[in-house]
């Protein structure tokens, strides 16, 4: 079960207002341009960034060494946590009412660029300043891996604790693989989701490797020229429903399959069998960033089995999130479960004529959600897709 989200975003702090943001179709798009010390500075490119975030103030002391993506993952973990109603404390849980054992709760993300300006930075302050200015605490940071970590240790989690990086997929397979866990009595609890940042590396990736960045995504859109970069983190609280039930906690969703899906040559393929296998949906929170080529896949693949099926992108409102996209599309879907309503896709006038007929939801849709199918995909072929079921 789904007891609790949290987020931070450029909307703001906090799962609340991140979705107010999606469900008005509200796109936070100002320029961006990441720096680096010792490195050129690089031009500014439209992003859906976070303006100001101020750790201190969100998570208290105990920050020295902590880089600014584990920051932002804790920070989400924190109001997931109260979202829930679990303690905030990582003392004392056990025999407390309603928490769990400490080895009982793990941490599942998923990530693409998280710990590589880390990486990036120590190995410039050893080949610039010598091996002596390099900081100790530099080199817990650089993998990726670094932000679930910081998770487990602040809130004293001492169950699992996996990262996953398969591309834009990685955090809808974190959230896949924890439900998996829960389900098989491994752990009570897991707090899953994804985190990415607007780190130096990846916008200079983003430029050198000539992507169409657009000023404001379009999703399926006639008028679309590509992705918005965007950053943010997302938890989501998975619990086991017998637990969730014996402490009175509320109930946003439940997990139903989930299913991944590699096809290097045909994309929509792989789309195609990751939503087949997710099951019948009342509504489809899709991967369509504006991005022409993975719209036009994606578009193929509802087509096919789910053309009646209303389908909302939420990136064309929070921009691509890469790693942590997954997560960003799950808070969105158990959102709209818990309030019955399927948000806007932001950007979204007019279908492009060359793609197949499918619903893309160009406003706000009220009414009764029993189900709906969460899918990510990658051009290289990756995809994955998760069933979410109302309350019961």
């Amino acid at each position: 079960m789904i007891t609790g989200l949290g987020a931070v975003s450029a909307y703001g702090l906090g799962a609340d207002e991140l979705w107010r943001g999606i469900l008005a179709g509200r796109s936070c798009v100002a320029p961006a341009a990441p720096a680096l010390e010792d490195l050129p500075a690089i031009p500014a490119i439209p992003a859906s960034a976070i303006a100001a975030f101020s750790a201190r103030d969100v998570l208290g002391k105990g920050l020295r060494g902590v880089c600014r993506e584990s920051q932002l993952l804790l920070a989400a973990t924190l109001f997931a946590r109260r979202d829930a109603g679990l303690a905030d404390s990582p003392v004392a849980r056990e025999g407390r009412d309603g928490v769990v054992a400490r080895d009982a709760e793990g941490v599942f993300a998923g990530t693409r660029w998280a710990g590589l300006e880390d990486y990036l930075h120590f190995h410039l302050e050893r080949s610039i300043w010598g091996p002596e200015k390099v900081s100790p605490t530099r080199g817990p940071n650089t993998g990726f891996n670094a932000p679930a970590s910081h998770v487990s240790i602040r809130y004293d989690l001492q169950g699992p604790n996996l990262t996953f990086a398969s591309r834009t997929s990685a955090s809808l397979d974190a959230i896949g693989h924890a439900a998996d866990w829960i389900r098989k009595q491994r752990v009570k609890i897991v707090y899953a989701g994804g985190i990415e940042s607007l780190s130096y590396p990846r916008v200079r990736h983003l430029l050198a490797s000539g992507q169409p960045i657009a000023e404001a995504a379009r999703p399926f859109d006639a008028r679309r020229t590509g992705a918005t970069p965007g950053e943010g983190a997302v938890i989501v609280v998975l619990e086991d429903a017998e637990h969730a039930r014996a402490r009175g906690a509320r109930i946003l969703a439940e997990v139903g399959a989930w299913a991944m899906a590699f096809e290097p040559a045909q994309p929509d393929r792989a789309a195609r069998r990751v939503l087949r296998a997710a099951g019948p949906a009342d509504a489809i929170f899709g991967a369509g960033s504006g991005d022409r080529a993975l719209d036009a896949w994606e578009a193929a693949a509802i087509a096919a089995d789910h053309a009646e099926v209303p389908v909302c992108a939420v990136k064309g409102a929070a921009g691509e999130w890469e790693g942590a996209s997954g997560a960003l599309q799950v808070l969105a879907a158990s959102r709209a479960l818990a309030d019955g309503v399927v948000p806007p896709t932001a950007g979204f006038e007019r279908l492009d004529p060359e793609l197949p007929a499918i619903r893309v939801s160009g406003a706000a849709r009220a009414g009764r959600l029993g189900s709906v199918a969460v899918v990510t995909l990658h051009g290289s072929g990756r995809a994955s897709a998760l069933a979410l079921r109302a309350a019961p």
